[in-house]
C-alpha cells in the first residue's frame, strides 16, 4: 500500500496539489466518505468539499465516480510497470550475457 500512496503522492505533485489536497485524495482514494475524512483530518465538512472540488479541477474529473476510474487507471499502469520491471530483472538474472551486449 505504501507504494501506490508514494505513486500517488508524485501525480498529485504533477498536477499541483497541495499537501493537504492530497490528504484529502489518499481518504477518497481509500474510499471514505466526506464525513469520515472530516473526522480523520480534523476540517469542517466545507473545507472538505472545498478541497474535493480543487482535487476534481486539477486532476480533470468530474467526481467520485471519476475518480475511481482515475484511480485504477493508475494503478493499473503502476501494477503493469511494476511486471515489466520484474521480469526485466529475471531475463536479466536468467541470460545474463544478453543484458551485457
Amino acid at each position: 500500500m505504501e507504494e501506490i500512496k508514494q505513486h500517488f503522492e508524485f501525480i498529485s505533485f504533477q498536477h499541483n496539489l497541495r499537501e493537504h489536497e492530497f490528504a484529502v485524495l489518499w481518504e477518497m482514494i481509500q474510499g471514505k466518505t466526506t464525513e469520515e475524512i472530516c473526522i480523520k483530518l480534523g476540517y469542517a465538512r466545507s473545507t472538505i468539499e472545498k478541497y474535493q472540488t480543487t482535487i476534481y479541477e486539477k486532476l480533470n474529473i468530474g467526481g467520485r465516480r471519476e475518480l475511481a476510474r482515475w484511480v485504477l487507471e493508475k494503478v493499473l499502469t503502476l501494477q503493469k510497470q511494476t511486471l515489466y520491471i520484474h521480469q526485466s530483472y529475471l531475463y536479466d538474472r536468467h541470460y545474463p550475457q544478453a543484458s551485457s551486449r
